[in-house]
């Protein structure tokens, strides 16, 4: 490079340099920092956000599956007709009876009662009221509310003492006397039964209930129960805390929606708060559950306005949440110290010793196991989320397989109606005294065949011909001896004969008859007249029957008796679940149907007998289906179970074996993995196919570099491929050849300085030259002219390379050609305007020269000088450093100003250096060009300090200084010092 700037020209550029390069410096380090933080980014956090979008997903399921857990739990743990449980007087009863069993009985009897009479009225003192009774039939008056008649009260301790010794007689007969004392209803509703039992006592609000306790040492009391305004809502509390004594884990409580209830007085603690959004939540829905503060909740109405509320704690939803928060946090942890540790690695040199081999191994890493562990949990929770629709697929199979049996029913009564329609007709023709013994042997064999519980032939009369009944509830047997009473009138009024009034007084007694067991005998009887021959079920008082009404007419159209067949619809169901084979019912040997019934009778597959028993109760009271998941014996399958429409008094379960669903995620699980493995053997594949056509070749330039770094230019690397990576080995060689050459070019050029300083009379010269690449454009010289003469010649060439050291050399063989310096006269002007001549008409401006060439004589301490456009020299003097100006312009250039030669005389403790401008232009450590004005404040020092050495040891301190003060690192441009000082005189003379 050429420069010709002064001292007050760097000085001003040293000052606004720093703050523009600072800025830029800032600027640099922000954006690199902020491309690292997008790379981290991208490379690690959507992974991981994938990641924990993946885990949340899954752990939501898990949710879900557990939610539905508990609502199972739940549902089994609420009890059945809870109105029917919320019971105060039983409650009551149970209280006093658990606090009786606690007392002492060794003491007077005022002692016995003490603690039951303390404990009932610190709960119950309004609703309860005590006689307690001592051993000799006198009431305790300390211990009871009331005293009853002494004679009475010992009569009655008598009589109930011999009730619980077996001999129940006198209190019965004299019950009604005790009613003065005991309440006016006592043995009047039912059997005079008082041990240890609840029995109503009267009417009114107070006394209403009577408990007569058991006796222990014939003391015993009497609690008489009065219904105040709370009465009901003391059964309410008992029945949650029994419920929540039974099951720790459950929270329950009765509440009134009409009014704002304590919440500090419900059992879910801080989950209370949600109560009444809960409440929205369930409506008037009986079973409706609903997951709201970490808790299941449902509710039962008891009544419009009362509520019993239920909740479980949803352990495993706060676990999950737990869960949530743990994923994320890791997640994060991970992402900062992955980040983090990228960051370092990036910014220290570790990155640069980072091979290729190990930079693809993580990216292939990268590239393959992150895809896979999201296919692993996503395959996770789709297999899961798969089950469930398998699951709801064979659940919803097995409602329909389950339906449709019960619709079969129907058929089968159908079918049934048919044949015994076939059974009981009788010909028209048949003669009129065969009528009736045909009839009834047309009825033995639908007796013998059908088996009915009835099968009946009335006449007009009301006359039984035929009886054919088999066991059956006495109840049922009234009814249909009503129904019997009644098919004489039914067959008058088909015949049209006119009723006795004998007839018609029976027929009203047996209609009221009826009408007292609920039985309605014209309704009956109106509907089978619109259905002869139909068979129709009939509903009597608490039972069920189906049953047939069958004409027998002779020739002349009338009806002389009518056929009565019945059946209760438990047997024709019993029959029919028997008959169709509920096994066989199904083809897929999986699949397996049963029946359970009221009377706890199992027909079907044996082993869903235990589950149907347990899950009844919830069949009964659920509308619609229930569907769980079981296991039979070493067996998981699923089961439902629904109330049956047509078999109504029947439950219907079927139980499906899981295999199937078992085996089609087992052979999804397959596919995954064989889908894992081919995408790590495609990977594996081109892992090898990079390693062979990339990594290889790479492997040969590295080895091609290491030899470049040892300067072994004789190696050659390796080309294995015609592509892109042969064409770049080439290259590589045809740089290590040219590389051969660079470095015999080297020594040749480091041929031309001089090989050693030089000593003329007291004063000394000492150079050298640091490349910035192999070869360089820097030149200097000195040489002897004469024995008092030095010559000092330094130049710089624009650019760097082969180029520029051509030049150079161009140079050097100038100076050395005697017809530079004619008669030998070595002007320095002259010698530059030879170069000039020369460098005109062979380099064509391609190239420039900067040089000074100088004449030292020793002995006078003149020095002439020259300069064509080269940097100033120091002339360091009296303690202070400045500048030698030279005017001149650089050789090579199309007009050249005339050299002229300036003349200096040197003192004895003068130096002179002389040096290119890669000495000053060098950067900082702040990234802030050295400069002129720094130089020159520093040279003084540096050449006092050195005052006893040669021109050697002071060039080294001057690299050794610029070395501290330059930026690490290569240089980028040439530096060459020459250094001219006397070191004859260290005194400071001459």
């Amino acid at each position: 490079m050429i420069s010709t700037g002064s001292v007050n020209t760097e000085s001003h550029a040293s000052t606004t340099l720093p703050e523009n390069s600072s800025v830029k410096g800032l600027a640099n380090t922000f954006f690199k920092l902020l491309t690292r933080l997008a790379f981290c980014f991208i490379f690690f956090g959507i992974p991981l956000l994938l990641f924990v979008y993946e885990i949340d997903q899954m752990l939501r399921v898990e949710q879900r599956i557990g939610h539905m857990r508990l609502v199972r739990r739940l549902d089994r743990m609420i009890p059945t007709k809870i109105a029917e449980r919320v019971d105060t007087s039983s409650a009551l009863s149970e209280f006093l009876i658990r606090a009786w069993m606690k007392c002492p009985f060794t003491g007077s009897s005022s002692e016995t009662f003490e603690p039951i009479i303390r404990e009932v009225k610190s709960k119950f003192q309004k609703n309860i009221e005590l006689v307690c009774i001592d051993e000799n039939g006198s009431a305790v008056a300390s211990c009871s509310d009331f005293l009853p008649p002494p004679d009475l009260l010992r009569a009655f301790h008598r009589d109930y003492m011999n009730s619980i010794r077996g001999n129940p007689v006198p209190l019965k007969q004299n019950i009604d006397q005790y009613r003065s004392f005991l309440g006016p209803l006592v043995g009047r509703q039912q059997e005079v039964n008082l041990n240890g039992s609840c029995v109503i006592s009267s009417y009114l609000a107070s006394r209403t209930s009577l408990l007569v306790s058991l006796p222990l040492r014939k003391r015993f009391f009497l609690a008489f129960f009065s219904k105040t305004p709370d009465w009901e809502n003391i059964g309410y509390h008992n029945f949650a805390n029994g419920m929540m004594f039974i099951h720790p884990e459950l929270g329950c409580a009765v509440i009134d929606i009409t009014t704002s209830f304590d919440r500090q007085n419900l059992p879910w603690g801080g989950a209370s708060k949600n109560l009444g959004m809960v409440l929205a939540r369930l409506g008037d829905h009986s079973r409706r559950f609903t997951v709201l503060g970490g808790r299941v909740w449902t509710q039962v109405p008891i009544s419009p306005t009362i509520r019993a509320v239920f909740a479980l704690r949803d352990e495993a939803a706060t676990g999950l949440h737990s869960i949530f928060l743990a994923v994320r946090c890791v997640a994060l942890l991970i992402f900062s110290c992955i980040s983090g540790a990228t960051l370092w690695f990036i910014g220290s040199h570790h990155s640069k010793s980072l091979s290729i081999r190990w930079k693809l191994f993580l990216l292939f890493l990268y590239v393959v196991g992150i895809p896979l562990a999201l296919l692993g949990i996503s395959t996770r929770g789709y297999l899961r989320e798969r089950r469930m629709v398998l699951e709801s697929r064979v659940l919803d199979d097995l409602v329909a397989k389950v339906g449709e049996f019960d619709r079969r029913f129907r058929e089968y009564l159908g079918i049934m109606e048919m044949h015994l329609q076939a059974a009981l007709s009788v010909p028209t023709a048949t003669p009129e005294s065969l009528l009736l013994d045909t009839t009834r042997k047309h009825m033995r064999n639908v007796m013998r065949q059908y088996k009915p519980a009835i099968c009946e032939i009335v006449d007009e009369n009301g006359n039984s011909l035929f009886h054919g009944r088999s066991d059956w509830d006495a109840i049922s047997k009234r009814f249909l001896t009503l129904i019997n009473g009644g098919a004489a009138s039914l067959i008058k009024n088909i015949n049209h004969t006119q009723e006795t009034n004998v007839t018609k007084i029976k027929d009203q007694f047996l209609n009221m008859t009826a009408e007292f067991f609920g039985i309605n005998v014209e309704l009956v009887f109106s509907i089978f007249t619109e259905n002869i021959g139909t068979l129709r079920d009939l509903s009597l008082s608490r039972s069920y029957i189906s049953s047939i009404f069958t004409l027998i007419r002779d020739k002349n159209m009338k009806v002389r008796y009518l056929c009565i067949v019945a059946w209760p619809i438990e047997r024709l169901a019993y029959a029919y679940l028997r008959t169709q084979l509920i096994d066989e019912y199904v083809t897929d040997e999986s699949i397996h149907i049963g029946a359970y019934n009221s009377n706890d009778v199992w027909i079907g597959y044996p082993q869903l007998a235990v589950q149907a028993k347990i899950i009844a109760n919830r069949v009964i009271d659920q509308p619609l289906p229930v569907k769980f998941r079981c296991r039979i014996g070493n067996r998981s399958g699923l089961m439902i179970g629904m109330k049956g429409n047509a078999l109504r008094r029947h439950l219907l379960y079927a139980f499906a074996d899981d295999a199937g669903i078992r085996r089609e995620l087992s052979t999804l699980a397959s596919r995954n993995l064989l889908l894992s493995m081919a995408i790590l053997s495609i990977a594996f594949a081109v892992g090898r196919l990079l390693a062979r056509s990339f990594l290889e070749p790479i492997g040969n330039l590295s080895i091609g570099l290491e030899a470049l770094v040892q300067r072994n230019f004789q190696m050659r690397v390796t080309i294995t491929a015609n592509d892109e990576l042969g064409d770049l080995s080439r290259a590589f060689n045809e740089m290590l050849e040219g590389l051969e050459d660079l470095e015999v070019a080297k020594v040749v050029q480091e041929n031309f300085f001089p090989a050693s300083p030089i000593s003329l009379g007291p004063w000394n010269i000492s150079g050298s030259c640091l490349s910035a690449s192999r070869v360089g454009g820097d030149y200097f010289d000195y040489f002897i002219l004469d024995e008092r003469r030095l010559a000092i010649i330094i130049g710089d060439v624009s650019g760097h390379g082969a180029s520029a050291a051509l030049v150079v050399a161009m140079a050097k063989a100038l100076i050395a050609h005697p017809m530079t310096a004619p008669g030998g006269d070595f002007d320095p002007a002259k010698v530059l305007e030879v170069l000039h001549k020369v460098f005109s008409s062979t380099l064509k401006q391609k190239k420039m020269m900067t040089c000074l060439m100088a004449v030292f004589d020793t002995d006078s301490g003149l020095l002439r000088i020259a300069s064509a456009g080269h940097n100033y020299p120091f002339l360091i003097s009296d303690g202070t450093a400045s500048h030698i100006e030279l005017q001149g312009m650089p050789l090579g250039i199309r007009t050249l100003r005339k050299i002229s030669t300036m003349e200096l005389h040197l003192k004895a403790e003068d130096a002179v250096l002389f040096y290119t401008d890669g000495f000053i232009e060098a950067l900082d450590l702040n990234g802030e060009m050295i400069g002129y004005k720094r130089v020159a404040q520093m040279l003084p020092g540096v050449f006092n300090d050195m005052r006893d050495k040669d021109a050697v040891h002071t060039e080294k301190a001057l690299r050794t200084w610029h070395d501290t003060v330059a930026m690490p690192g290569p240089i980028a441009d040439d530096i060459t010092l020459v250094v001219l000082k006397n070191i004859g005189c260290n005194d400071g003379s001459a």
